[in-house]
């Protein structure tokens, strides 16, 4: 039998039907060339195939590559798709599109009120220094701000959706505009959750609302100490001099108050002023004595 031709045949054949994932079928991004053997991840190596297809593909490369020195890279790849913990199963393809269709179906399900860890649950210490090594280098995701070309791409991605929403079953999802008529059959309607516009005005009103005494301490409490970078003075620098406020005798003796008995440092072009007793510390971290 002719295997590599059937192969590229129902490969060119595949590709014809312009197939897009999220369309209520399960599909399986599949690599033409292997990637064992060579083969990239750019599109037009790849070709989006049904769960059986994609047992079937690989199957027909295990023939194809027949008695070659690739021929185990193929028969591992195709035995990963029938493997056990305890060996070998015998399945077809139709029991692994059956099977992989139930968990695609019922993973959501089966995940809704289950805790990844249990309450109260601490890492160890062995854990945290292994979490703590592996983000040395990289780039806090807190405070990161997008570029403007990640803002228009989100916006455009965004705009390109439309928003549905299940009464039925209680679930929303965003999709594409030529997949809307496909999820109107099935029972879904344009828009979001009934209560979203309320639940939007409570958010807002929370966010919006005026800081208790005790929040405003809380964030003075968690802001001393830390060192602010040159960014951040010249964005306050700016800011005072677009709102300049007169200061008061009464400000200037509460601001001498606090100063008694502080001692200035400076480090890398930042100025900042310490108790006695923490200066030795700092001066251990770089800092030196007197303003920058």
């Amino acid at each position: 039998m002719n295997y590599r031709g059937n192969y590229f045949e129902y490969i060119a054949y595949v590709q014809t039907l312009a197939r897009k994932k999220h369309l209520g079928i399960h599909y399986e991004r599949h690599h033409i060339l292997p990637r064992c053997l060579g083969g990239s991840d750019d599109l037009s190596n790849l070709v989006i195939l049904t769960v059986r297809e994609h047992f079937l593909a690989h199957y027909l490369l295990c023939k194809i590559y027949e008695g070659t020195a690739d021929h185990f890279k193929m028969l591992n790849a195709f035995m990963a798709m029938s493997w056990g913990r305890k060996g070998v199963r015998s399945v077809n393809s139709r029991l692994v599109s059956k099977a992989k269709a139930f968990f695609v179906e019922n993973k959501a399900a089966g995940m809704l009120g289950v805790r990844i860890q249990p309450e109260g649950y601490k890492h160890s210490a062995n854990t945290k220094a292994k979490m703590s090594r592996s983000r040395q280098g990289k780039t806090p995701a807190l405070g990161l701000r997008h570029s403007e070309e990640t803002k228009k791409k989100i916006r455009e991605k965004l705009t390109a959706q439309v928003i549905l929403w299940n009464d039925a079953e209680g679930v929303g999802k965003r999709v594409l505009q030529e997949e809307v008529s496909y999820w109107l059959d099935r029972g879904y309607r344009l828009g979001g959750h009934p209560e979203a516009p309320e639940k939007r005005k409570e958010f807002l009103a929370m966010v919006r609302a005026p800081r208790s005494e005790a929040h405003k301490q809380s964030i003075s409490k968690a802001q001393k100490g830390k060192a602010k970078s040159p960014e951040h003075i010249q964005k306050i620098k700016e800011a005072i001099a677009a709102n300049p406020r007169k200061i008061t005798e009464e400000m200037r003796r509460a601001a001498s108050e606090r100063a008694k008995g502080k001692v200035w440092i400076h480090k890398d072009g930042i100025s900042r002023m310490c108790k006695p007793e923490t200066i030795l510390l700092l001066l251990e971290e770089g800092w030196l004595r007197g303003r920058s």
